[in-house]
C-alpha cells in the first residue's frame, strides 16, 4: 500500500513538472523571438535548442542513475527540479533584460545568434532533460515492471505538458502575463521537487532490492529481436525525425485552417501531447501482454505517417462536401477571412458555464470554436499521435532486459529520439517545405514509412527479408497501399484550395521555409468584368488589390505630414497598399520595407502578371524600394539606422505575435531610431494600442485610426496636406492606383480631424497597456475602460 502511494503520488510529480515545462516553452520562446526575431528560421531554432538541451540532459541523467541507488536517484530528480525552478526565477532577466542588451548584436549573426539560444537554454533543459532517467531509477524495483512505471512516467508528464500547453495560452498568459505564468512554474518545480525531497526522507519505500542480471521470468518468453541496442537507438531517432517533421507539416497547414492568432499554436500542441499521452496510457497494457513488442514498435511507427494522411483525405471529403450543420459550418470557417475572437469566445463560454443564453453571434462563436479548434485538430492529430505514443512502453520493453542499464537506457533512448526530432524540425522546416511545399513534405513522410516497414521483416529472427508466401502478399498489399495512398494525398493546389475555400484555378499561392502566403482572385461586384485579389496571411485576409483607401491613408499621412520624409521604413508588406501609400511623395529617397514571410514577392509578381494592376506595378517596380526579409523589429534593433517616418503594415491585433508591434516597448524602439522631427506611425485597431502608444511619445497625434507621435510637435495640417496631394507628381501617382486625389483630400479631411496629445497629457492615468511580457490585446484581455 505505501509503495503504491509512492508511486501514485510520484506520478503526480512528473505531471506538474511536465505542465510547467510548457509553461516555460511557451514563455520563452515567446521572449527570446523579441531577441533573436519572430520569423520561422528563428523559432526553429529555439524550438531545436530545447530540444537538444533536454536531450544532453537525458543522456547525462541515465548515466548518473545507473550509478546511484534508489534513494539516491530520487534526491537527484529533486535536485533537478529545484534547479529549474530556480532558474525560471531569474529567466525573465535573463531573455528579456541581458540577451537583447549585453548580446543584441549577436542576432544579426546566425551562428552567434544560434549559440546564444543554445547557451542560454541549456541549464534549464538539461535538468528537464535528467528528469525521467532519475525518476524512473528511483521507482522501479524490477526489470519486469520496467515499461510500465517508464511508460506511465512519460505518460502523466506528456499530459501534464499538454495541459501546460493549452492552459498557458488560454486562461495563464490572459490572467498573469508572461512573467506572472513563469512565477507559477517556478512555484510547480518547487512543489515537485519539495515532494521528491520528502519520499527520500520516506527512505523505506525506495530501499533498494536485488535484480538479477538475467532475464526474469516474465521476459523469457518474449520474442527475441536481431537487432542489438543500437540499432534501436538509431531507429528511435528515425521515429523522432518523422514526429516533428509531421508537426511542422501539421502546424502549417493547421495554421491556415484555425487562421492563425495566440491561442492557435498553443491548441495544436496540447493536441499532439494529448494524442502522445492517450497512446502511451494505451500502450502500456498492451506491452506487457504481447509476446513481439518489437515488431509492435515497428508496425505502429510504420502507421504514423499513412495515418496522418488518411486523416487529412477524411477531413477534406467530409468537410469538402459541406454537408450538414457541422461540416457546412466548418467549410463556411475555412472560407471566411477571420479568426475566432477570443474574447468573444472566452465571454460566449463564461455565458453558458453560468447558464445563461447567447447571442446568436456568439453561438457562432462557440461553435467555430469546438468545430474548428478542437474537432479538426483532433481527427488531423490524434490518430498519428496516439501510435506515436503506443509505441513508447513498446520500446522499453524491447530493451529494458537488465537493471543495471536502466537509466542509461532510458537516457540514450530519450537523447536518440531528441537528436532526431531535432534534425526533423531542421530539415522539414529549413529543407523540405522551403523546397518541395507542404504537400509534397507530407508525401515525403508517408513515403519514408516504408524503412520501418522494411525494419519489421529485418527484425523477424533467422531472416532478413520473410520468404514465405504470405508475408510476401502481406508486403505486396502493403506496398500497394503505400503508394495508392502516397497518389490520393492532394497536390499544393488541392490542398491550399481546400484550407481557403476557394477554387485552385481562381488563386495564387506560394510558400517556402519562411512561411505561406496565398492570395485569392475575386470577381468584383462593384465593377462588372473586373477582378480582386485579397491578401490572405495565416488563413486570414490582409488586404486587396487594388489597395484599399485605408491602407494607402495609413502610409500616406504620414509622409504627407512630414517636412522632408527623406529616409521612410515600412514594416510588412501585406497588399502593399500601406508601401503604395508611403512612397506617394517625390521627396522620399530610400523606402525600406521589412517583410518576416519571403513568399510573399513571388506571390505578388504572379498576382501582377495576372491583375496587371498598376499601383502594385508601381510600388513593386520603384528603385527606391529596399527589400529586406527579417523580423521587422529585430531588423530596427539592430541596423543602427534612423528613420524620419516608421511604420508597420496594419495588422489584426489577435494575430500571433502581432502583440511585439503593439507594445510599449516596441513604440519605445521606434522612438529611438527616429531622426530629428521623425515620425513614428501606428494603425489603432483597439484604445490599448492608443494608450500604449501616447504613454511613449510626448507628442502624439490620433487622426482617424492613424496614430503618428514623435519627439518633437508634429504639424498636423490638413491644408498643406492637401498642397502635397495635389501637386502634380502625387496626383499622377496616386492615379495609378486609381485613386482621385482630391477625392481622397476629402475623405481624410472628413474622418481624419487629428486629436492632439501633448506634454500636458496626463500620461500617469495610463496603466493598463499592450507590454511585451504582457500583451494584453494579442490575447484578447477585456479593457474596463474601452469606451473611453
Amino acid at each position: 500500500m505505501r509503495t503504491r502511494l509512492l508511486l501514485s503520488f510520484s506520478f503526480v510529480l512528473f505531471l506538474l513538472s511536465g505542465f510547467a515545462a510548457l509553461l516555460y516553452q511557451v514563455v520563452w520562446q515567446r521572449i527570446l523571438t523579441l531577441f533573436s526575431g519572430a520569423d520561422l528560421f528563428s523559432v526553429t531554432v529555439i524550438v531545436a535548442a530545447f530540444m537538444a538541451g533536454m536531450g544532453f540532459g537525458s543522456l547525462a541523467g541515465g548515466s548518473l542513475a545507473d550509478r546511484l541507488q534508489r534513494r539516491g536517484a530520487m534526491a537527484g530528480f529533486a535536485l533537478a527540479e529545484l534547479s529549474i525552478g530556480l532558474f525560471a526565477l531569474v529567466s525573465e532577466w535573463l531573455y528579456f533584460d541581458f540577451l537583447p542588451q549585453a548580446l543584441g548584436s549577436w542576432a544579426q549573426s546566425t551562428p552567434k545568434m544560434t549559440i546564444a539560444l543554445f547557451l542560454s537554454l541549456l541549464w534549464p533543459t538539461f535538468f528537464m532533460g535528467m528528469s525521467l532517467p532519475l525518476l524512473a531509477k528511483g521507482l522501479t524495483r524490477s526489470v519486469a515492471r520496467a515499461s510500465s512505471i517508464i511508460g506511465g512516467l512519460y505518460a502523466l508528464n506528456t499530459l501534464g505538458a499538454a495541459l501546460g500547453s493549452v492552459a498557458a495560452a488560454w486562461l495563464l498568459i490572459r490572467n498573469l502575463g508572461l512573467d506572472g505564468t513563469l512565477y507559477l512554474g517556478a512555484s510547480l518545480n518547487t512543489f515537485c521537487a519539495l515532494g521528491a525531497a520528502a519520499m527520500y526522507a520516506w527512505g523505506g519505500s525506495l530501499r533498494d532490492e536485488a535484480q538479477p542480471d538475467a532475464l526474469p521470468e516474465e521476459l523469457a518468453d518474449l520474442v527475441p529481436t536481431r537487432m542489438g541496442f543500437r540499432a534501436w537507438m538509431g531507429i528511435y531517432a528515425l521515429s523522432g525525425f518523422v514526429a516533428l517533421g509531421l508537426e511542422m507539416v501539421w502546424f502549417r497547414l493547421l495554421g491556415v485552417l484555425l487562421k492563425s492568432n495566440a491561442f492557435v499554436f498553443a491548441t495544436l500542441l496540447g493536441h499532439f501531447l494529448i494524442g502522445l499521452a492517450l497512446g502511451m496510457l494505451l500502450g502500456i497494457p498492451f506491452a506487457r501482454r504481447t509476446r513481439n513488442p518489437s515488431r509492435a514498435f515497428l508496425l505502429c511507427q510504420t502507421a504514423i505517417a499513412p495515418a496522418a494522411g488518411v486523416a487529412l483525405l477524411f477531413i477534406m471529403w467530409t468537410v469538402g462536401e459541406g454537408e450538414g450543420e457541422l461540416f457546412g459550418g466548418i467549410q463556411q470557417y475555412f472560407a471566411g477571412s477571420r479568426a475566432i475572437e477570443p474574447d468573444r469566445m472566452m465571454h460566449a463560454i463564461s455565458l453558458v458555464l453560468s447558464g445563461e443564453t447567447l447571442p446568436e453571434r456568439l453561438a457562432g462563436q462557440l461553435h467555430d470554436f469546438f468545430a474548428v479548434y478542437l474537432l479538426v485538430p483532433a481527427v488531423m492529430l490524434l490518430p498519428s499521435t496516439i501510435l506515436m505514443g503506443f509505441s513508447f512502453p513498446l520500446l522499453q520493453r524491447v530493451v529494458q532486459t537488465d537493471a543495471r542499464f536502466l537509466g542509461r537506457r532510458v537516457g540514450w533512448l530519450q537523447t536518440s529520439n531528441i537528436v532526431g526530432s531535432t534534425l526533423g524540425s531542421l530539415v522539414g522546416s529549413w529543407v523540405l517545405l522551403r523546397l518541395f511545399g507542404t504537400a509534397a513534405t507530407l508525401r515525403v513522410f508517408v513515403s519514408f514509412s516504408v524503412v520501418f516497414w522494411l525494419l519489421s521483416y529485418y527484425d523477424r529472427t533467422g531472416q532478413h527479408l520473410a520468404r514465405t508466401v504470405w508475408s510476401k502478399a502481406r508486403g505486396v498489399v502493403g506496398a500497394v497501399c503505400l503508394i495508392a495512398l502516397v497518389a490520393l494525398l492532394p497536390s499544393s493546389a488541392k490542398l491550399w484550395s481546400f484550407a481557403q475555400g476557394h477554387d485552385a484555378d481562381r488563386m495564387i499561392f506560394a510558400e517556402d521555409g519562411t512561411g505561406l502566403t496565398v492570395l485569392e482572385i475575386n470577381d468584383d461586384p462593384e465593377r462588372p468584368g473586373e477582378q480582386y485579389v485579397e491578401f490572405f496571411a495565416g488563413g486570414q485576409g490582409q488586404g486587396l488589390n487594388p489597395f484599399g483607401g485605408g491602407h494607402v491613408v495609413l502610409g500616406m499621412l504620414p509622409v504627407m505630414m512630414h517636412p522632408d520624409p527623406q529616409d521612410v521604413a515600412i514594416i510588412g508588406l501585406g497588399s502593399g497598399g500601406t508601401l503604395f501609400g508611403a512612397a506617394s511623395r517625390d521627396a522620399t529617397q530610400r523606402i525600406t520595407c521589412i517583410e518576416i514571410v519571403a513568399s510573399q514577392m513571388p506571390a505578388i509578381e504572379e498576382c501582377i502578371e495576372r491583375l496587371q494592376y498598376d499601383g502594385l506595378i508601381q510600388v513593386i517596380r520603384d528603385p527606391r524600394v529596399e527589400w529586406v526579409y527579417a523580423d521587422g523589429r529585430s531588423f530596427l534593433a539592430h541596423s543602427g539606422r534612423l528613420f524620419d517616418v516608421i511604420e508597420a503594415d496594419a495588422l489584426k491585433p489577435s494575430m500571433a505575435y502581432s502583440g511585439n508591434l503593439y507594445s510599449v516597448e516596441y513604440f519605445e524602439l521606434l522612438r529611438d531610431h527616429l531622426k530629428p522631427g521623425g515620425f513614428a506611425v501606428s494603425w489603432a485597431p483597439t484604445q490599448r494600442t492608443i494608450d500604449s502608444f501616447v504613454k511613449v511619445f510626448p507628442h502624439a497625434v490620433l487622426a482617424g485610426n492613424v496614430l503618428i507621435g514623435s519627439r518633437d510637435p508634429i504639424p498636423y495640417n490638413l491644408d498643406r496636406l492637401e498642397a502635397q496631394m495635389k501637386s502634380p507628381e502625387t496626383t499622377a501617382y496616386l492615379a495609378r492606383g486609381g485613386f482621385d486625389s482630391a477625392k481622397l483630400v476629402q475623405q481624410i479631411r472628413k474622418h481624419f480631424v487629428a486629436k492632439s496629445f501633448d506634454e500636458s497629457y496626463d500620461r500617469d492615468a495610463l496603466v493598463e497597456l499592450n507590454t511585451d511580457l504582457y500583451p494584453r490585446d494579442e490575447y484578447g484581455v477585456p479593457q474596463a475602460d474601452a469606451e473611453r
